[in-house]
Order: structure tokens, then sequence, then C-alpha cells
């Protein structure tokens, strides 16, 4: 099985490039008339669930969480908060004409608050 810890940073990069590719193939250009903070934002929220999953997951498999793991955990819970509250920062100067979203389709919770 492939594990995340033994791809190079070369690799990485070329899973990112596939993963666009694979996004350009799929959506065309629609991104240009998406809200892309509200993207980035989803996929931050995303991952919080995610890590939720995981440590819940971990708990089920009675997989001890050491001190280093939990702290990592703590991090990366952190860094992922910080992603949100910089998009916060970066969309208050963005003007309206940037922010819309033809095509961001039905979001979760997102398009029952307009």
């Amino acid at each position: 099985m492939k594990r995340f810890h033994q791809l190079s940073g070369r690799e990485v990069e070329e899973w990112r490039k596939a993963r666009m590719e694979a996004g350009r193939e799929k959506y065309h250009n629609i991104d240009h008339k998406r809200y892309g903070i509200v993207d980035i934002a989803e996929e931050a929220l995303d991952s919080l669930n995610i890590i939720e999953r995981m440590i819940i997951r971990w708990s089920k498999d009675q997989f001890p969480i050491s001190h280093r793991l939990h702290s990592k955990l703590i991090i990366l819970w952190f860094l992922l908060e910080q992603v949100l509250e910089i998009l916060d920062e970066i969309d208050r100067y963005l003007p309206d004409k940037v922010c819309t979203d033809e095509e961001g389709g039905e979001r979760i919770w997102w398009s029952d608050e307009e």
C-alpha cells in the first residue's frame, strides 16, 4: 500500500498537478465563475471534519494516540483554523464582482443561508 510519508516533494507536486488537470477536464473553466474563497473554506472545513473522524476511527480501533501525534493533530487543526481566518481577511479586500458564485452549485449550508 502506498503511504503519504513515502512520497517525495516532487511526487506531491505531480499529484497536485494531476488533480488540477483532472479538475480542468471535468469542470473546464467554471472556476472562473465560482467564489474561490468559499471553495477553499469548504476544503478546510472538510479537513477539520476528517481529522475528527480519524480520531474517532483510531479510538474505535484502540489505536493509542501518543502525545507527539496528539500535538501534531492540534497543530494541524490550528493551521486549518488559521486558513479560515486568513480567508476572512482576504475576503474583506475583494470587490463583490470577483466574489460571485454562478457556478458554485448547491453548496451545503452556504446556499441555504443566502
